[in-house]
């Protein structure tokens, strides 16, 4: 994803939806629950808006959605991250901010 490109999907982004992506940005590369996204965005779970907005971003491509294995009841728990388009696209921003500084 181009920086312009990402600019404008970001631009389309509604408060909440940049909120979550936020919490994902600062979180990196890492694979964050739905408990961990709650907690840093100052809630005790995740309710169905929520859930919804995160599978917004996935469908924007800006974030990746997994289901993984653990021995809770339901078997599986879903882990969210920033996707690679994404980390590539804030490099590059981040890159062009850097020269226009120098």
């Amino acid at each position: 994803m181009q920086p312009d490109e990402f600019a404008q999907q970001v631009n389309e982004l509604t408060n909440h939806q940049w909120k979550l992506l936020e919490v994902l940005i600062k979180a990196g590369a890492t694979w964050t629950s739905r408990r961990q996204i709650a907690q840093t965005i100052g809630k005790r779970r995740l309710i169905p808006y929520d859930i919804d907005c995160l599978i917004q971003l996935e469908q924007r491509e800006l974030i990746n959605i997994e289901k993984v294995h653990d021995d809770t009841p339901i078997g599986y728990q879903v882990v969210y991250r920033v996707s690679d388009q994404t980390i590539a696209a804030l490099e590059q921003i981040n890159a062009l901010k850097e020269d226009s500084v120098v």
